[in-house]
């Protein structure tokens, strides 16, 4: 039971870590496209 609370803990953290990655990195392309189109 234990070992299965921490599997589920260890996923749900790794798809919070892609979320965010994904999040930052969707942030950054924003950011970049922005300054294509103010050139």
């Amino acid at each position: 039971m234990e070992l299965q609370k921490k599997k589920t803990l260890v996923r749900d953290s790794l798809k919070t870590d892609k979320k965010q990655n994904l999040e930052d990195r969707i942030a950054e392309l924003e950011k970049q496209l922005k300054e294509l189109q103010s050139k």
